[in-house]
């Protein structure tokens, strides 16, 4: 897919944004380190992933052959809504927030079961090592990226684990609790440059993932995910599922704290976009 020649990313364009999140947060100003990248994670964790955003931007601006959301927009969406973004918006957000605080880093595109390039993460260098940072996987704490042995860390809702594999020299990331391991994503440690990640991200636009609401948010002990009319509740001792058949919406407000009517603002955009998809031809159930 062409992008426009004249969009680029370029962190530092929106770094007052990011003074509005170090303010609401009272992050201070400091030398780059770990604590410092902890500290950061903790609060930037609050970000919910969901795709509602995205799907209401889809709507408003569905000829539009660029319609990202940028750190400024999902900052705002934030403060005002609740809402956060899906992996590649939310992701970006945190790169320009560590660069401001003078991280290094690049973005890497993983592959997950049902396809590859479908997931981004970030990559914080620091001191001469590499770690994974990873929002759009609710990961709040940085993960070492070591080929000799298996780097674990847990959540309030799970324990991870980022495996090296020799045989295609890549990472692997899994997730685990008291009863079951499940593989989640593969990456190459490997930058993946701006004009490929523009595509990708333009692209998820028309994605199938875009059909339905989806959401993954960090509750206390628990992770809560929900994707159409089904829910899951993930702590370390198991997994409850929920049906929210006619009851979605206050669902999703009462655990997200998001205003009622921007949920049913992204249930009809949802609807109305389905339409033009079909009408377009390109609906792909």
């Amino acid at each position: 897919m062409a992008i426009n020649k004249d969009i680029v990313l370029v962190s530092s364009h929106y770094f007052n944004s990011v003074q509005e999140f170090n303010r609401k947060y009272s992050i201070s100003i400091r030398n780059p380190s770990i604590d410092l990248l902890k500290e950061i994670l903790y609060y930037f964790s609050g970000i919910p992933y969901e795709n509602m955003s995205k799907i209401i931007k889809l709507y408003k601006n569905f000829d539009d052959p660029v319609k990202i959301r940028f750190p400024d927009e999902v900052i705002e969406d934030h403060f005002k809504f609740n809402f956060g973004g899906t992996c590649f918006a939310v992701t970006y957000l945190l790169k320009t927030i560590l660069a401001f605080h003078r991280f290094k880093g690049y973005i890497v595109m993983a592959d997950m079961n049902w396809g590859k390039n479908v997931h981004c993460a970030f990559i914080v260098v620091h001191n001469s090592k590499s770690y994974l940072v990873d929002p759009g996987y609710l990961l709040n704490q940085p993960l070492y990226l070591s080929r000799e042995k298996t780097v674990t860390t847990s959540t309030p809702f799970s324990k991870i684990t980022l495996r090296y594999d020799k045989n295609n020299n890549s990472y692997n990331l899994y997730t685990f609790n008291n009863k079951n391991i499940k593989w989640r994503y593969r990456f190459v440690n490997k930058p993946v440059p701006e004009k490929e990640f523009l595509e990708f991200w333009v692209s998820s636009f028309n994605w199938n993932s875009m059909n339905a609401i989806c959401i993954a948010t960090v509750m206390k002990d628990k992770m809560v995910y929900i994707h159409r009319t089904f829910m899951r509740e993930t702590t370390l001792y198991g997994k409850k599922n929920y049906n929210l058949k006619g009851n979605l919406p206050e669902t999703i407000s009462y655990l997200l704290k998001i205003d009622h009517l921007k949920i049913e603002e992204a249930i009809e955009a949802l609807e109305k976009s389905k339409i033009i998809k079909q009408e377009k031809g390109i609906w792909k159930p």
